[in-house]
């Protein structure tokens, strides 16, 4: 029973094995590579990055350099070359020329050799290279360098005159010399110099031409033998950005040699999330009227997660918490929090969000700063505060819950120096991939290649190529360029690139190019049917297209599998007919799966094919590439073993040795040609030819100083033969006798033709001829052009620009007088003045724009040099402010400063000019707060002392605002006075008020206040008292009862408004009272007052029980108005009116004694003669009048008394 349990059990295993087996075939029959788990299991673990060294000088190389180490060119050409082939585990070597030329050997091993020149090459050691490609190998010269002994190998005809091309400019791709770049164009306006068309036999390949010269051969493969030369037919210099290029070159000689590459793409998210404002702009206004924050939460971000879909895409989420850029403590989150949502119903800051939904989908929340300030030497003043912000950057993220702590760095801006990076790495260990630029400066941050930082070896730099929603063909040319040689696509886009658009003072893309200079919407575009989503995602599935393997990854994973890739070692062996490369010692790499590149040609594509599929590759695909394919196939283990298409079997040598021998011979024929053409006569073997040349050649110089009028054919034969003597200077000395004997203008006019053939010997003689050529054809459009370009020198001013005025004669095109601007601006600006006064600003005057601008401004026309300046990104924005200030335009001035401050937070010295400008313009709040947040700096110092001199003059209610808000401005003995001066003016206080009465030698009256008195913050002034009086009995012989003396005790509230308000200021106040009689008596009154330069207007009105104690018994109350004005006339009179009317109430009480309501009024005037100026001390004469009238009610005693009140 046991046994047969095992058996069954077996047998389940065995049926599960198969199942398994028969799972997976299915699968290869319907593969994805990103069906395959590159690091073996499901779990991503963090893996510890792989350190290795870069190779070395291989004794075994597929690729050779011969190299001029004179030459700087020769060397950088060397340095590229050899990084490709380290990139893609090609064995390299490089050799000096000088040694090369002692002992020219190639290394069986060696496929291609590359070499910048020929020149210095021996002629053994050019034999030895003709030797080479005969047999098979290729001959890569990326230079069209001087040599006529090497015009065999490129392909020339013996009748070649090796003219240079000097007008042919830019690459047009006939085949895909990269990849997805057939009939695209390349460095569009970039001269090449090389040999005109002309020198060209017809069996060359043309593999590239001109831009605008179809029939200019810029790339060329010329067939010698089994093997090939390529050549790049120009001199311009190729640097980084061109290294695909040159591996292209490579690698026409390395046909079904396989190489092991990264395959990983991707796509950076930069300064998202991170904070979002409110504000609407172009063009997502005019589009879908939704402000930033709307626009990228509700559209760019779900739109940018439906294209992750559609391509399987992972993106890094660069998250930038503040664009406040402080750079000191505290590092507060209030911006990132600033923009607020809700979802079901809870509030959340918008960008928070983002973020935590960015992580849910499966994408990398990676550190893009806690804000946007470089590290940079100079950004920081205090550099220790790095890691304060770092610090809570990570505080940050952990107590939002964004995971892990992150990996993947892009500095802000990609900018970061040597400090920055260690300031980094100390601040915020967690990170291990830095990404920034594959470009650039090295010292600035780019520079950077798939390897270990060079400043800091805790970091391995994963750098990007390129950004943006669409492409122009020089990006698109540098991701083919990188891809070619790594598989590697590193790019970048950011929410806002939609706002970067061309308008007038949009300065948002500050020293980099507009990142929408198209103009484009989101999804539509006014008059076009696209906009900068399409643009994008057209572009992705163009690469699906053309890359159908290609593998989207995020940062944090890419970084794992390149530094996998590039710690990888890999050995290549030819055995049999077989070429492998496989990787030695796999046990320390990720994974055994691998992906390769292998070029192949429409000839041998097929068997490629089938290798690969014999191979049992898990799936593969092909892309168009040169005049074949590029395959990408990806393998299960790392090696791969092809068809060695430059196999040599054990009969080789012979075959070897005849295809040398037929080269030589072609070689000798060719040389032979070469001579006939020169001599004009007919080869004839066996005769000394260089002796015939030589007698043929003097009797021509005779013949042609002989004659009246130039022969130029007979000219330019002769002129060949001086330049294979290397004689050629000679013959413009020859040429010059001639003209002075025959000064013809035809004569003259030879120099031209001449100077196709031999060029000019110096600048000298170059002006000369020029010159004189000129004096022949004065509207020669060319030549007019050509003596410009060569001889634009200050001490040919003159000249030039009777130059450029007759060259206006033929040629009215703009950029023929933009020419001429450009010269009067620099050699006559009064001139350039008179000349732009009536040109409107316009793009096309673009490249004169800054100097127009300063014209403009040295002659006090700021409203032109503002206007101006618009077309130019050089002006800084102070100097457009000290324009806007001359103009008196404060709101313009006001608009564009605060549209500035925003894209530009650090530009302080505009900071400080505004907060200036705030001042002279009583501004005072404005420019405190503005001073207030500048950095420790000169200009700060300079606001400082001005404002702490002027804030003491300032109201109050301001003084207050600033202490209590921005206080960090102030002088510390100025703060302590104001402080002191507030609280003894300002602060809480109790008083004490008494007022005496009498009536003769009879007191009437005797009041107290005891108050306490508060001012609230805005000045206003509260006062609560408690009062005590005593009214007296009047002192007349009337029996009345009520006259009697009242002590009365109360409580009172009196609101006063600031007494520094400007203008207008008021009171009012209440009082209840109770006596010793039990009687409650109340008081009311209030004022108000106007307050001018020189004028002042009162008026106040009070309502309160006469003052005697017989008055209080009767229950009489006065009301009493008090009207007054002060102002002058003719500022030298001062004129004051003064009136009072008071009203008494009826009697009650007593009825023995009785009055009725009772009037008083009285006016008085006074005229001064005064000028209002304060002064120590002053004689004012002034005249002065009084008038007063009463009307007394009816009483029951007589009103001589004066009783009950007087």
């Amino acid at each position: 029973m046991k046994q047969a349990i095992c058996n069954k059990t077996k047998t389940l295993l065995l049926f599960a094995l198969l199942a398994i087996t028969v799972t997976g075939c299915g699968r290869l029959d319907n593969l994805e590579a990103d069906d395959f788990n590159l690091f073996g299991d499901d779990e991503k673990k963090e893996v510890a990055l792989r350190t290795y060294s870069l190779p070395g000088m291989s004794s075994e190389p597929i690729v050779q350099f011969i190299v001029d180490p004179a030459d700087q060119y020769s060397r950088d050409y060397a340095k590229d070359i050899q990084k490709t082939c380290d990139y893609t585990k090609m064995p390299f070597n490089a050799i000096d020329v000088a040694t090369w030329n002692a002992s020219p050997a190639i290394p069986k091993s060696t496929r291609v050799i590359c070499i910048l020149e020929t020149k210095k090459l021996s002629q053994a050691s050019l034999t030895k290279l003709t030797d080479f490609v005969a047999t098979g190998g290729t001959l890569f010269v990326p230079f069209a360098g001087d040599d006529k002994r090497a015009a065999f190998l490129f392909g020339f005809k013996p009748e070649a005159e090796f003219e240079t091309d000097v007008k042919a400019k830019g690459f047009i791709f006939k085949v895909p010399v990269l990849p997805n770049l057939k009939n695209k164009t390349y460095s569009e306006e970039s001269i090449h110099y090389g040999y005109g068309k002309s020198n060209f036999g017809k069996n060359i390949r043309v593999l590239a031409t001109a831009l605008n010269d179809a029939d200019f051969p810029t790339i060329i493969e010329n067939s010698i033998g089994k093997g090939k030369v390529v050549l790049y037919n120009t001199t311009l210099q190729f640097t980084k950005i061109d290294r695909g290029l040159l591996f292209s070159g490579v690698l026409k000689g390395l046909e079904g040699i396989p190489y092991p590459i990264a395959n990983t793409s991707t796509i950076f998210l930069d300064d998202f999330p991170s904070p979002l404002y409110e504000t609407k702009e172009e063009p997502v206004k005019s589009e879908m009227n939704l402000s930033i924050s709307d626009f990228v939460r509700k559209v760019w971000w779900p739109d940018m997660e439906n294209v992750a879909k559609k391509y399987k895409i992972s993106y890094s989420a660069m998250i930038c918490f503040d664009y406040k850029n402080k750079t000191e403590p505290p590092f507060l989150f209030d911006q990132w929090n600033e923009s607020k949502m809700k979802e079901n119903g809870r509030p959340y800051s918008t960008s928070e969000w983002l973020a935590n939904n960015v992580a849910k989908n499966g994408h990398e929340l990676a550190f893009h700063g806690y804000n946007h300030v470089e590290f940079l030497k100079g950004e920081w003043p205090n550099p220790q505060f790095i890691s304060t912000a770092l610090k809570a950057a990570q505080k940050k993220w952990q107590v939002s819950n964004f995971g892990a702590q992150p990996v993947t760095y892009v500095p802000p801006s990609n900018h970061i120096d040597k400090n920055g990076v260690d300031y980094l790495h100390q601040g915020m260990p967690s990170i291990k991939y830095m990404c920034s630029l594959y470009l650039g400066a090295l010292d600035d941050g780019g520079a950077r290649e798939f390897d270990f930082d060079p400043f800091n070896k805790n970091l391995f730099d994963y750098p990007r190529i390129s950004s943006g929603f669409y492409m122009d063909t020089q990006m698109k040319f540098a991701h083919e360029s990188l891809y070619l040689f790594t598989g590697i696509w590193t790019h970048f886009v950011h929410p806002d690139d939609i706002y970067q658009i061309d308008r007038p003072g949009n300065l948002s893309q500050g020293d980099d190019e507009l990142r929408n200079s198209k103009n484009l919407g989101w999804h539509k575009t006014k008059g076009k049917d696209y906009g900068m989503l399409s643009e994008f995602d057209g572009y992705l599935k163009e690469l699906a297209t053309t890359y159908p393997m290609i593998r989207y990854v995020n940062a944090g994973e890419a970084g794992k599998i390149v530094n996998d890739w590039r710690a990888s070692k890999f050995s290549h062996s030819s055995e049999e007919g077989s070429y492998t490369v496989a990787e030695i010692g796999s046990d320390g790499s990720l994974s055994d799966n691998q992906y390769w590149f292998v070029y192949g040609s429409f000839e041998n594509a097929a068997k490629i094919e089938a290798q690969i599929r014999s191979n049992g590759a898990l799936q593969f695909s092909k892309t168009p590439y040169m005049e074949g394919y590029l395959f990408t196939v990806y393998t299960k283990k790392p090696s791969l073993t092809l068809r060695d298409f430059k196999y040599k079997g054990p009969d080789q040598k012979n075959i070897d040795a005849k295809l040398i021998k037929k080269t030589r011979d072609d070689n000798k024929r060719y040389a032979a040609a070469v001579k006939k053409f020169i001599s004009g006569g007919t080869y004839v073997e066996g005769e000394d030819p260089d002796a015939k040349l030589n007698r043929e050649m003097n009797s021509m110089k005779d013949k042609m100083m002989a004659a009246t009028v130039i022969d130029s054919v007979t000219w330019n034969k002769y002129a060949r033969y001086m330049i294979t003597q290397d004689r050629a200077e000679e013959v413009w000395k020859l040429l010059g006798e001639y003209c002075v004997k025959f000064p013809a203008k035809g004569n003259i006019m030879y120099s031209k033709e001449l100077s196709k053939i031999i060029d000019y010997p110096n600048d000298l003689t170059k002006e000369k001829w020029m010159s004189a050529q000129l004096l022949v054809t004065p509207n020669d459009k060319d030549l007019l052009n050509s003596y410009i370009a060569d001889f634009y020198t200050p001490e040919n001013q003159e000249k030039i620009r009777q130059a450029l005025i007759n060259l206006l004669k033929v040629d009215t095109s703009f950029g023929t007088y933009l020419q001429y601007i450009q010269h009067l601006i620099a050699y006559d600006p009064p001139e350039a003045l008179k000349e732009l006064q009536d040109k409107k600003p316009t793009k096309e005057f673009e490249v004169v724009a800054t100097d127009a601008v300063w014209l403009f401004a040295n002659d006090n026309q700021f409203q032109k040099a503002y206007d101006w300046s618009q077309l130019s990104d050089e002006i800084d924005f102070a100097t457009k402010m000290d324009w806007l200030v001359e103009l008196k335009q404060m709101k313009l001035l006001e608009a564009e400063y605060k549209k500035y401050i925003i894209k530009n937070p650090n530009d302080y010295a505009a900071k400080a000019k505004m907060a200036s400008i705030y001042h002279d313009n009583n501004r005072f709040r404005d420019s405190w707060i503005i001073a207030n947040s500048l950095p420790e700096t000169p200009e700060k110092d300079e606001l400082r002392k001005m404002l702490n001199t002027d804030v003491e003059f300032v109201d109050e209610a301001l003084q207050q605002e600033l202490i209590a808000d921005h206080s960090q401005l102030f002088y510390p003995e100025m703060l302590a006075k104001l402080t002191k001066t507030w609280r003894r003016e300002r602060g809480d206080f109790i008083a004490y008020k008494n007022i005496t009465e009498t009536n003769q030698n009879d007191p009437q009256a005797f009041k107290n206040v005891l108050s306490y008195n508060h001012y609230d913050r805005k000045g206003n002034l509260h006062s609560f008292a408690a009062t005590y009086s005593t009214m007296y009995k009047v002192n007349v012989k009337v029996k009345d009862p009520d006259n009697v003396t009242h002590a009365l005790g109360g409580v009172e509230y009196q609101f006063t408004s600031p007494k520094d308000a400007d203008f207008f200021h008021y009171f009012g106040r209440g009082r209840v009272e109770y006596s010793d009689f039990h009687r409650f008596y109340g008081q009311f009154a209030t004022g108000v007052s106007f307050t001018k330069p020189k004028s002042f207007k009162s008026a106040e009105f009070k309502i309160f029980p006469t003052e005697t104690g017989p008055a209080h018994s009767k229950l009489i109350y006065t009301a009493r108005l008090n009207l007054y004005q002060d102002y002058y006339l003719f500022k030298l009179i001062n004129v004051s009116l003064s009136l009072e009317g008071n009203y008494y109430s009826n009697s009650g009480g007593n009825q023995a004694v009785m009055i009725d309501k009772s009037l008083e009024g009285s006016a008085t005037g006074r005229i001064g003669w005064d000028d209002g100026v304060e002064k120590q001390m002053k004689f004012i004469p002034f005249l002065e009048g009084s008038r007063s009238q009463a009307s007394i009610g009816k009483l029951t005693i007589d009103p001589a008394l004066g009783y009950p009140y007087w």
